[in-house]
């Protein structure tokens, strides 16, 4: 049985719990692509530091980096009851960060995660992004889903949630979806906290979406890093057509509504 426990506030100025064992990830993921190769800094590396107020000329301390990327997009997107901003992972993804920035655009789970994982990619910080499911998903509810990110830091794979401004742990490590799939301690620490938008008060505990996941193709397909597969046994996630799946029927290749 998994217990969940609140975790306590984080500081972005100090790096956070220590490294626990290789990730998972590389028994799951035979010929993925090599975590310890990073990806090369995009050509907006510099903005982005700005926009997380550190600064360009100097070294950055990568957990430090991925904590202060997740707390801007929680603070920045104002997420909408309604639906979300539509764009295309097929084209450059910048103009729509700048439209996000300026309030233009904004997010539900999937979008907020493609931000946070697109913005580490551009600091040359490994991420992808999860998508996961409740015991729901799998009996019709097509909703009963989150989104969330994983940054490669301190050579291992961690959930770093924007949605909720939390990073999720196994008992005092850091840990990546496999690893909480399998924990009996999962807890959170956090960063800001809005009210109506934690962890704490979100209606699906957290755990309940590590029913199953598998990675997001279409979120990632600007990203670097390759896919990671669906939960094992096969059986935890079915196996729909291309006009079935609810990502061939919700993100056309015209855009994604989120």
């Amino acid at each position: 049985m998994i217990i969940v426990g609140k975790g306590g506030n984080e500081s972005v100025s100090r790096v956070v719990l220590p490294v626990v064992i290789a990730s998972l990830f590389v028994l799951a993921c035979a010929g993925c692509r090599q975590t310890d190769q990073r990806p090369i800094p995009g050509t907006h590396r510099q903005e982005v530091l700005l926009d997380i107020g550190l600064e360009p000329s100097r070294s950055f301390d990568d957990t430090e980096a991925a904590l202060r990327a997740r707390e801007f997009v929680y603070l920045t997107n104002t997420l909408p009851a309604d639906r979300s901003t539509r764009f295309s992972t097929r084209s450059d993804f910048y103009p729509v960060y700048i439209a996000w920035k300026a309030g233009d655009a904004q997010f539900l789970c999937g979008g907020m995660s493609y931000v946070h994982a697109w913005m580490l990619e551009e600091l040359g910080i490994p991420a992808r992004s999860v998508l996961l499911a409740t015991e729901e998903f799998f009996n019709g509810d097509r909703f009963a889903t989150h989104v969330t990110t994983e940054g490669y830091i301190d050579d291992q794979w961690q959930v770093l949630d924007p949605t909720f401004n939390a990073a999720l742990h196994c008992g005092s490590s850091t840990a990546d979806v496999l690893a909480l799939r399998e924990c009996n301690d999962v807890n959170w620490t956090v960063g800001t906290q809005l009210p109506g938008r934690t962890l704490d008060e979100y209606p699906t505990p957290f755990i309940d979406y590590l029913f199953a996941y598998r990675f997001n193709t279409y979120y990632s397909s600007l990203l670097h890093y390759e896919a990671v597969p669906a939960s094992p046994p096969v059986s935890d996630w079915p196996v729909y057509s291309a006009a079935e799946d609810q990502n061939a029927v919700r993100c056309p290749d015209a855009g994604c509504d989120i």
